[in-house]
């Protein structure tokens, strides 16, 4: 049975926890659930009184009153919290919590190697640990402490650093008190997340303030570590020599396997700061990373996190980083990576605030990569090229133009198209494409994670697609001018001049383009389709507009453009040849959908299985 003792005393006000109506308002879930438990077990936190700054618990009925002197906060150098209080009878305690790597060098009695065993067994279960420590100072060494933190607390220069110092000097020579272990279940689905992210070609790391045996229990729990897997240790290596020799050994082998297994790392905190230390050493740790299948590093600091990724980034200029946290040791990491993704939990909302995007479940990144993430790239891709692709088709014209205005100062198009093109004309359908294209249904790319694949690399903006885009671009050039000069002779039959020519290069260029994007598109909504006509409607509109409302010169049109287009509109000829023109130009376009489509019906469908992985005992 549970007493009221150093262990309960610790638990119960060593925290920055606050009760609002009966509940706790942590931003550690840690913490929060240490007094629930502690709840559970009749040791209940009243709260802390503002006025006073005392705090109370009541054990086994029995109310405690401390008064709470200082509190000296966690951090990720010192990997510890203090929290100093003095009883009714004027005794001064020292409660001190955190990890064993500190906590074991702070402690000058109790019964380390024991308590070291008792972590060593919750770490194997996949529990976070914690270590507790204790000692009373009196109120001399108390004001001296105080004093201190003051002057630190002042400076103008390395502030950080001298209050830092301040709090060591108090957590030391601590009477260890014991350990505790907590369990952090995983949500649901994350197995088949991961499973998922990993056949779509995306390599999962896990970065994390945990001991190496509980960072590995929950690596084998959540599918990134399998049977098939062989983890090359670079943990506990006190001394930089031996693990600059050894990563330099392991990098330095040419196969991806080992003994016909994946390479997987798993490095610690103290390993990395001796790799980060030697530039030759830290390329090694970036070839190895590359070839592993997974990485796994624990009791890392939150700028060590950052670091990593950092490291990745800069490995190789194709390399894209996404990180995922959700916690507050995770805002450096997040801040880091291209893209960041917080998960909102009980952690706070320090990560969600400073992400790219945030989420609820950690499941819900499946359907973000394979789904918005594949949709987002192929809209992109399109929306960047097509708008070098348009320009091309149009304003190639007008070289071809040159050869036949004895490379005069003669314009192909006039003023106003050149204004309204970009603006109006065709801008419009392709940012719906943007916004709305769906190539591959929703479903198909769940089922299929390794349609992510096909994307890989930037494929869809490679020097082939480019060539392609400005191929098909002066193509569309050519049908639209040399289409309508073949035909130049009946317009001049019919009393057409120059400016004829002008009006229906520029309109077949506009339904061209504007036609390419409903061509490209596998996802025809009513949005889409209306963009489309109306962009084109609109060029007719505009151009009859400029072409018959103004009769004299201005600022807007020329008036030799009177009655040019209206005339132009009621020769059926000429929407006879707009449209054999447009089918000309288009047909490369659909032939190539043609063979897209059937070249990716005749590849083989992806199986998916999600092994379930036994966590480690």
């Amino acid at each position: 049975m549970l007493k009221w003792n150093h262990f309960m005393t610790i638990l119960c006000l060593c925290h920055s926890v606050k009760v609002s109506d009966g509940e706790f308002v942590a931003s550690s879930p840690d913490e929060k659930a240490i007094l629930e438990f502690c709840r559970e077990q009749n040791f209940v936190f009243n709260g802390e009184f503002i006025n006073d700054g005392k705090v109370e618990v009541t054990a086994k009925g029995i109310r405690h009153t401390y008064e709470k002197l200082a509190e000296l906060p966690f951090d990720s150098f010192r990997k510890c919290m203090t929290v100093i209080v003095r009883d009714i009878d004027n005794v001064i305690h020292v409660l001190c919590k955190g990890a064993e790597s500190t906590m074991f060098e702070a402690c000058t009695s109790g019964d380390i190697e024991s308590t070291d065993q008792h972590i060593n067994n919750f770490a194997n279960l996949g529990l976070r640990t914690l270590v507790l420590g204790y000692k009373t100072i009196t109120q001399e060494q108390y004001e001296a402490f105080n004093n201190a933190l003051q002057t630190s607390s002042q400076s103008i220069v390395n502030r950080a650093k001298f209050v830092r110092e301040v709090y060591q000097g108090m957590e030391h020579d601590l009477q260890l008190i014991g350990a505790t272990g907590i369990e952090d279940k995983l949500q649901e689905d994350v197995v088949e997340t991961i499973q998922d992210l990993k056949m779509a070609g995306i390599k999962v790391w896990m970065l994390t303030g945990d001991k190496k045996e509980t960072a590995i229990n929950l690596g084998h729990s959540a599918g990134l570590l399998s049977d098939n897997c062989a983890v090359i240790d670079l943990c506990d290596n006190s001394d930089p020599r031996d693990v600059t020799t050894l990563i330099a050994e392991v990098a330095l082998e040419s196969s991806n396997t080992i003994d016909g297994k994946t390479p997987a790392l798993v490095i610690d905190g103290k390993s990395l700061t001796s790799l980060f230390k030697n530039a030759e050493s830290l390329k090694h740790l970036e070839k190895l990373a590359l070839r592993c299948e997974t990485v796994i590093a624990c009791r890392l600091s939150p700028i060590q996190k950052s670091q990593l990724v950092r490291m990745m980034k800069s490995a190789e200029p194709t390399n894209l980083t996404a990180a995922i946290g959700d916690g507050g040791n995770d805002v450096s990491m997040l801040q880091e990576a291209h893209v960041g993704m917080a998960i909102i939990g009980k952690e706070g909302t320090a990560a969600a605030q400073a992400s790219d995007f945030a989420f609820t479940k950690f499941k819900y990144l499946r359907r973000a990569f394979l789904v918005h993430g594949h949709w987002y790239y192929i809209r992109a891709s399109f929306l960047i090229q097509f708008s070098l692709y348009k320009n091309i088709a149009c304003f190639t014209g007008q070289l071809f133009y040159m050869f036949y205005t004895n490379y005069s100062a003669q314009t192909l198009f006039e003023s106003t198209f050149l204004v309204l093109y970009n603006t109006i004309y065709s801008s419009v359908p392709v940012m719906i494409y943007a916004v709305l294209e769906q190539n591959i249904p929703e479903k198909t790319l769940m089922a299929n994670p390794k349609l992510y694949r096909t994307n890989r690399g930037n494929a869809l903006m490679s020097r082939q697609y480019l060539v392609k885009w400005m191929l098909l671009g002066v193509w569309h050039s050519l049908v639209s001018f040399f289409m309508w000069i073949f035909l130049y002779d009946t317009l001049q039959a019919s009393d057409r001049d120059f400016r004829s020519l002008q009006t229906v290069v520029a309109q077949t260029v506009v339904f061209i383009v504007n036609f390419k994007v409903l061509l490209d598109s596998k996802h025809w909504n009513l949005i889409l389709i209306l963009s489309v006509v109306l962009s084109n409607l609109s060029y007719c509109l505009f151009t009859f507009v400029f072409h018959f409302c103004f009769p004299y010169n201005n600022f807007v049109v020329d008036s030799a453009y009177y009655l040019v287009y209206t005339d132009l509109l009621a020769d059926p000829s000429m929407w006879l040849c707009t449209l054999i023109t447009v089918v000309i130009a288009l047909l490369p376009d659909f032939l190539i959908q043609i063979f897209n489509d059937s070249k990716h019906q005749n590849k083989p469908k992806y199986n998916k299985t999600v092994p379930f992985v036994e966590p480690v005992k």
